[in-house]
């Protein structure tokens, strides 16, 4: 189920840049880190 998440939001951040060229960097990089966050803190909520 991760690996379909993690597609979904790669697949977000593509869309953002090829939509907005340059201009959906910022945008694209952070659905990017925010995804990376969420996943951070279920792993560590998960290791308590």
């Amino acid at each position: 189920m991760a690996q379909h998440g993690e597609n979904k939001t790669i697949s977000s951040a593509v869309e953002l840049l090829k939509t907005n060229g340059f201009d959906g960097l910022a945008e694209a990089v952070t659905v990017l880190l925010n995804s990376a966050m969420v996943a951070e803190r279920s792993a560590s909520s998960s290791a308590v």
